[in-house]
């Protein structure tokens, strides 16, 4: 509520730039692009890839996941495990996952994972909280590691009674009856709620993970990353979470 209240006089709510994807492109083009420079770097071909998991906020297409678009942009292998996630904002931990188990079972030795949040398809411009989303996209590449290396620990929470809180659809109808749909505030006061609970429930979720890896003490980390839905998430959620050490990087002005 402190940090909330140091943002109230300002109109963009800490936003200072945004970017908006070209109307020639798509949601799986801005993922492609983020995929092939993310092969690049990893130094294999895109055939050398066993499996794709895409997590995207607006999808090309409601019943196929950008994963197949990604797939068939850069002639993959059809013998590759392709497939869509749906989550919130912890999308890409449970892609991770899942890739982390794909690959020590032996089912896989490289994976691609792509997510994309290209809310200008969706967000209506004269919504107040619109300043906080921009476009973008990422990908990465997973493989084997040595003992030792990779993940470490873990931990998911899940809240269903905040489920339709935020959603895309026609307001007041389902989604594919008659009408527009975007994304808007179902119940704002369940909104308001979340973002008063979440350094509660980051710090849940940081003291399970540091102690699934081996109780592993919140003083010793070194770097913290945070989902960064809000210009103050990352700040809040690490103090109470007490990384007192760990450095940041933080992405919300210019997202």
């Amino acid at each position: 509520a402190r940090e909330m209240a140091a943002l109230k006089n300002d109109t963009f709510r800490g936003s200072v730039e945004r970017r908006v994807l070209a109307k020639s492109m798509r949601p799986s083009d801005a993922e492609t692009e983020a995929a092939r420079s993310a092969i690049a770097h990893a130094a294999i071909a895109a055939s050398d890839i066993d499996f794709v998991l895409s997590s995207s906020f607006c999808p090309d297409a409601i019943n196929v996941p950008n994963a197949f678009a990604v797939n068939r942009n850069l002639g993959m292998k059809q013998r590759c495990y392709t497939s869509g996630l749906d989550a919130g904002c912890n999308a890409f931990p449970l892609q991770l996952e899942l890739a982390q188990q794909m690959i020590a079972g032996g089912r896989a030795r490289y994976g691609l994972l792509t997510q994309s949040s290209i809310l200008s398809r969706l967000l209506p411009y004269n919504e107040p909280f619109s300043t906080y989303f921009g476009d973008g996209a990422a990908a990465m590449v997973v493989g084997p590691v040595a003992d030792g290396y990779g993940i470490l620990g873990s931990s998911h929470f899940s809240n269903g009674g905040d489920c339709g809180a935020l959603v895309a659809g026609v307001p007041g109808k389902e989604w594919y009856e008659e009408g527009r749909s975007y994304w808007y505030q179902n119940e704002k006061k369940t909104v308001f709620r979340m973002l008063l609970t979440v350094a509660d429930i980051g710090k849940q979720a940081i003291d399970a993970a540091l102690e699934d890896a081996g109780s592993i003490s919140p003083a010793t980390i070194d770097f913290f990353a945070c989902h960064q839905g809000t210009p103050w998430m990352r700040k809040v959620v690490q103090e109470h979470a007490r990384l007192t050490r760990a450095r940041a990087l933080d992405t919300f002005p210019l997202a």
